[in-house]
């Protein structure tokens, strides 16, 4: 996997992970919101629980309290209508509500006047005295009868405690026959015993009794717990007894109504559960796009496996240990091999492919113990007969139990390399049959200067085996003053390409000269110098030598051209001689023509004798040299003021340079006598261009012009001379007569050869 992909699939997880993360808090923040919802619900239900349970303790107790009432009051009601006399019969009765009623702990009538009389009393509290027993404050007590007796209203007389310990309040009702006043019955409640067993094991509730104004004068229950409950505590209040006109209440106060923290402890665990839910929810969500992420990843990797195998150009298949095809068989295969893959699935390989069982057992229990089998070239049979060499490459793909598995094989078909290898070596072969029988001595040198290959012409030369070549650099082939001029060739050849040098080596003791040229390849990455040497020992010999001849020739011909100067030299003084004898002026003018024709080749041998090169001459030099001359010897007669001369060729081949100089001198000659008449001034231009491969030139005088039908019939021994001259030079020319003479020719410039033919 690469970098861009491992960065995908770190990207993914991440995303589920988050996804994950975020549908468990969405269940959290769910959970969160149902334990809100379901926390007021139980506090609300536990609230009005107890309110429930405070009414039904209110609504018992009242009952209770009632109860006992009525039954006093029933007593008070006979009390009323009975004579003094019969008073006494109701104490059987009054005995009846003591045994019936426990709460009913006393009963005793007090005379108008405040003395307790005609008492009716449990035996357990009463004496003599009749309220002797009871501990109570004597003047609340008839501060309380007379208030009965003024409000004709039930009186209340709170916390009076008895001797043994129990806590009373004591009610007061006045009692009248035929509308007086007869006193008054008193008669004490224990407010515990109006609770039955179920109410009086309810500790968690305080029960109160109050008057009208809100006084409380009875409390049952801790007060403390409920000053720490305020928040919860609610009180139930229902009417127990009217007396004068008003009420009595009874309050029902929870102490210990709601507890909102063990409430709380208990949701915050459901909470706690809850969110622990939530997370593993979350992880269960993550595992779930975990795995359905690697079946598509791993879809995803099948579809670029098989698109990779299928598009591979190499031969892929999977085979079992038994040489079964299971798997794959890509295109590659088909097309190398033929065979499609419904052909060969679940078929014995070796047997279609014609593969040598030998050779696949190696394989598969090479790949079994975990090695790659690589690398390994092998012979195949196509469907059609086709013979292929392979190279084979096999890996372990899955091991199974007892040595079993699935190897996947890949081939790559090696036929057409081989075939090129093979052309290449007989190519190797030829060029080293080649090389070997080159004149020559032959080198490939690497960038260091290492000699790489070289010819047996090599070894032969320098007495040195292949081994001793391999251990020295081509520069050591040289002697060591001719090193750094290699070196130098060596180092130009890298820039420019090419290599030459001649240099000097040593072999068996001697000095030989060599010849050394060669080109600069590149092979691959590397650059080589290709090398060729030649021994010109010989060859030097045979220059010098040479060289040695050339120069005597060159004072032998120096002596020769020198000889025909002065030889010429001596006719043309014999005729100046003559001429001074000379009378007849038609002849001497003859003797003069031919005088300036000597002189016109003398002077090309001169110029010959001064220089080293004999098969040219500066030829403007020549040109006015021999210019001046013919000036010096016309113009005492004719008198020339202008005279124009261009020339652009600086040398000339003396072949080409004799026959022009004496055509120039013939053309001059010719305008002096025949174009001017005698003292008439005039002027000539002569203009030689081109060159190195074709010469013009142009001669123009003023004079009096020439047709050019006589220039080309005219049988003079002038003119004839000059068209002899153009033929020599193989000359095109054109002649042009009016407003005085021009001829233009044109002829090809020769630099070799240095004869004449005249």
């Amino acid at each position: 996997m690469n970098n861009k992909e491992a960065a995908s699939a770190r990207k993914v997880k991440i995303r589920q992970l988050l996804l994950s993360l975020f549908l468990g808090l969405l269940l959290a923040l769910v959970v969160g919101y149902a334990w809100t919802m379901h926390y007021e619900e139980v506090k609300q239900a536990s609230r009005d629980q107890i309110d429930a349970d405070a009414q039904i303790i209110g609504e018992v107790i009242s009952d209770n309290i009632n109860a006992q009432i009525r039954a006093l009051e029933n007593l008070k009601g006979r009390i009323e209508n009975t004579d003094g006399e019969h008073l006494n019969n109701l104490e059987y009765e009054a005995e009846l509500i003591l045994e019936q009623h426990s709460a009913v702990r006393f009963i005793q009538q007090v005379s108008a006047d405040m003395i307790a009389e005609d008492l009716f009393t449990a035996a357990e509290i009463a004496d003599e005295a009749g309220i002797s027993g009871i501990m109570m404050d004597h003047n609340q007590i008839r501060a309380e009868w007379l208030r009965a007796r003024v409000d004709s209203s039930t009186t209340i007389t709170v916390w009076t405690e008895m001797e043994a310990g129990n806590e009373l309040f004591i009610l007061h009702t006045p009692l009248f026959y035929s509308g007086n006043f007869r006193g008054t019955l008193s008669y004490g409640l224990d407010f515990t015993d109006l609770f039955d067993d179920r109410l009086r094991d309810r500790v968690q509730y305080r029960i109160s009794l109050m008057d009208e104004s809100g006084s409380v004068f009875y409390q049952h229950g801790d007060s403390e717990r409920l000053l720490g409950n305020r928040q919860s505590a609610r009180a139930i209040q229902i009417q127990v007894i009217q007396g004068g006109g008003k009420y009595w209440y009874l309050n029902v106060t929870p102490t210990t109504q709601f507890s909102e923290g063990q409430l709380q402890e208990s949701l915050l665990m459901i909470l706690i559960l809850g969110i622990a839910l939530a997370l593993l929810f979350a992880i269960v969500i993550y595992l779930i796009m975990r795995y359905f992420s690697v079946r598509k990843s791993k879809r995803v990797s099948d579809r670029k496996l098989n698109a990779v195998i299928d598009s591979s150009p190499y031969a892929i298949y999977v085979v079992n240990n038994k040489g079964v095809v299971t798997d794959f068989w890509n295109n590659a295969a088909e097309q190398m091999l033929g065979w499609s893959a419904k052909e060969v699935y679940n078929q014995y390989l070796p047997h279609v492919t014609k593969e040598p069982p030998t050779e696949f057992q190696e394989m598969i229990e090479t790949v079994i113990k975990g090695e790659v089998y690589r690398n390994k070239e092998s012979k195949r049979v196509a469907k059609d007969g086709t013979k292929l060499m392979v190279q084979l490459y096999a890996k372990l793909l899955e091991k199974g139990k007892n040595g079993n598995g699935e190897v996947i094989v890949k081939l790559e078909d090696i036929t057409r390399q081989k075939r090129t290898e093979l052309e290449l070596n007989n190519e190797k072969q030829f060029g080293d049959t080649i090389l070997k029988g080159l004149p020559g001595q032959f080198y490939l040198i690497d960038k260091k200067r290492r000699l790489t290959r070289w010819n047996r012409n090599v070894n032969h030369f320098f007495g040195m085996t292949d081994d001793e070549l391999k251990k020295i650099t081509f520069l050591d082939l040289f002697v060591e003053d001719e090193r750094l001029k290699v070196l130098e060739a060596l180092q130009n050849a890298s820039i420019t390409g090419k290599l030459e040098v001649e240099t000097v080596v040593r072999s068996k003791g001697e000095l030989h000269d060599f010849f050394i040229n060669g080109t600069q390849m590149k092979i691959g990455r590397e650059h080589y110098i290709v090398v060729n040497g030649i021994n010109i020992t010989e060859r030097n010999k045979i220059r010098n030598e040479l060289i040695k001849s050339v120069d005597e020739k060159d004072v032998l011909l120096s002596e020769i051209h020198h000889r025909v100067k002065n030889n010429l030299a001596i006719i043309a003084n014999l005729i100046d001689i003559q001429l001074f004898d000379m009378e007849d002026e038609a002849v001497a003018d003859v003797l003069r023509e031919t005088q300036n024709r000597i002189y016109s080749i003398a002077g090309v041998h001169e110029m010959l004798y001064d220089v080293k090169n004999f098969s040219k001459i500066e030829f403007k030099k020549y040109l006015q040299n021999l210019f001046e001359r013919i000036f010096r010897l016309y113009n005492e007669k004719h008198k020339m003021t202008g005279f124009d001369m261009k020339v652009e060729v600086e040398y000339l081949n003396i072949n080409q340079a004799i026959p022009l100089g004496l055509m120039l001198a013939e053309l001059i000659t010719n305008t002096f006598k025949h174009a001017f008449e005698l003292g008439k001034v005039g002027t000539i231009s002569i203009e030689i261009t081109g060159g190195p491969e074709q010469i013009t030139i142009i001669y123009r005088d003023n004079g009096n012009g020439m047709a050019p039908e006589l220039f080309n019939e005219a049988k003079t021994m002038g003119l004839t001379l000059i068209r002899s001259l153009l033929n020599q030079l193989n000359a095109t020319y054109s002649v042009n007569g009016r407003e005085g003479f021009e001829l233009e020719f044109t002829f090809s410039e020769q630099l070799r050869g240095s004869h004449s033919n005249l």
